[in-house]
């Protein structure tokens, strides 16, 4: 559809070269590499107690000749760059081309948890050993938060880590262009225009039809802007084969964007 963003031509985005080993973590592509990649979630948020347990799902292949066996760990660190929680995981032999998804699972104490006012975020390494060797290590920057979403006159609305959040922002196109530029601009520039959001008192963007550029996501995460992630849709329901692929691209974009604590509400269509 050409209704809410112009088309471009060429690389109108950063493009990466992943170049991995025969013994890998996946990427989050489900739509094209039909692969799932990492994921981390916190479990069992202790708010008084600033605990959360913490686990890793990371899809793993092996593209070598023969069997393997190989365990996954991980590490949660900081934003000094210290080691805050180890987390232990399994160990499986795989064949050759075979894939699977390997669990870590670890307590993260004195946690800071991900808020509108304090927007903190961790690096997760998630490591493949072979035989005592670190084969392969992938690092995932997310961040932990305790959501509800309640009903009620005067308890209704967004709870952040046990309190109530006032939500106010905009409505932004995806593509987000910029005049001569479209939306192939620089990612400091994204930087920019949700700074932009940020200092006139926004905390929260609905982004518009399409899922948002990993680089506004990844901005949002930083300054503490909740997000409405919408995927692909017009300005009605849609039936057959149409609805498929919405189904589709849905799937792909939470996959894709699931480790982004700023993702609170995921938007299946414009419509009722």
């Amino acid at each position: 559809s050409k209704d809410f963003n112009p088309n471009f031509g060429g690389l109108n985005r950063d493009a990466t070269l992943v170049v991995t080993g025969k013994i890998y973590q996946t990427l989050p592509l489900c739509e094209n590499l039909r692969s799932t990649g990492v994921y981390v979630y916190p479990e069992s948020i202790d708010l008084a107690n600033r605990t959360t347990d913490v686990t890793v799902d990371a899809e793993v292949v092996n593209d070598t000749d023969g069997y393997a066996s190989i365990t996954l760990s991980a590490v949660v660190v900081d934003a000094d760059g210290v080691v805050r929680a180890r987390l232990d995981g399994n160990t499986s032999d795989l064949v050759a081309g075979q894939a699977e998804i390997f669990t870590a699972t670890g307590t993260l104490k004195g946690a800071r948890f991900w808020d509108v006012n304090d927007p903190y975020l961790y690096h997760v390494y998630s490591m493949l050993s072979v035989n005592g060797r670190v084969v392969d290590v992938c690092e995932t920057t997310t961040g932990f938060r305790h959501t509800e979403f309640k009903g009620g006159v005067g308890t209704g609305g967004v709870w952040l880590n046990g309190r109530f959040v006032w939500l106010t922002g905009y409505a932004q196109r995806s593509a987000n262009d910029w005049p001569g530029l479209g939306g192939a601009y620089p990612d400091w520039m994204h930087d920019f225009t949700l700074a932009l959001v940020r200092g006139s008192h926004g905390n929260y963007v609905r982004w518009m039809h399409g899922a948002p550029q990993r680089a506004d996501s990844d901005a949002c995460d930083r300054l503490g802007i909740v997000q409405v992630c919408p995927a692909g849709d017009k300005e009605r329901l849609v039936t057959g084969r149409q609805w498929d692929q919405r189904v589709e691209v849905m799937r792909a974009t939470m996959v894709y964007y699931r480790n982004s604590p700023s993702i609170l509400f995921w938007e299946a269509g414009n419509t009722i």
